[in-house]
């Protein structure tokens, strides 16, 4: 596990058994899970059995992207097996935290990561066709569409194409980051 990455408004920490709660309020929203491989948590032990997974599997890494002292969501990278110091990056987000930049915020971190301490030569990601919001996040990545993989995962009994995005160690050009921090002592989840 790398030591916390930290950016203007996002640091990336290990998951802990602990962060199941927080994880749990995002993961239990459908809106959030809509485009993902994995079910809608119905309750905290599901969120429990997630990290229990992540956290046992060696060749996974998952990391929690926390904004203050709120667990905002995860981000990690999984081994591409058909592919020389190549992974898969994958990302989900509370639904609070949506169109304000954490997402390209804690994937620039990771990525860089990813190709200076990790030494991969290539990063992709697979995203739903229709899940338009991670499209613009891969983009603003500087992320390559590289084709559409027709029918290609499961998602509670659909097949929808996915769009196969990547980057190259040769290509990264790390984004600059924003230099503000976020509010403090604002409640990212209050709608108002």
């Amino acid at each position: 596990m790398p030591e916390p990455l930290a950016g203007p408004r996002v640091l990336l920490r290990p998951l802990k058994r602990e962060d199941a709660r927080g994880i749990f309020a995002y993961a239990s929203d459908p809106a959030v899970t809509e485009f993902l491989t994995w079910d809608t948590h119905q309750t905290v032990a599901d969120s429990e059995a997630f990290i229990d997974r992540a956290l046992a599997d060696p060749h996974m890494l998952t990391l929690v992207i926390q904004v203050e002292d709120w667990v905002a969501g995860c981000i990690g990278l999984t081994p591409v097996l058909r592919a020389f110091r190549a992974a898969e990056l994958g990302y989900v987000l509370h639904r609070a935290f949506w169109g304000r930049g954490y997402a390209v915020e804690a994937a620039t971190l990771l990525l860089g990561h990813a190709f200076d301490h990790l030494h991969l030569n290539r990063v992709e990601a697979l995203c739903a066709t229709p899940n338009k919001r991670s499209i613009r996040v891969l983009e603003k990545l500087g992320m390559r569409h590289e084709g559409v993989l027709r029918e290609f995962r499961s998602f509670r009994g659909n097949f929808p194409d996915m769009a196969l995005y990547a980057l190259l160690r040769r290509d990264w050009h790390p984004r600059r980051l924003k230099t503000s921090p976020h509010a403090a002592g604002v409640d990212p989840t209050d709608p108002a």
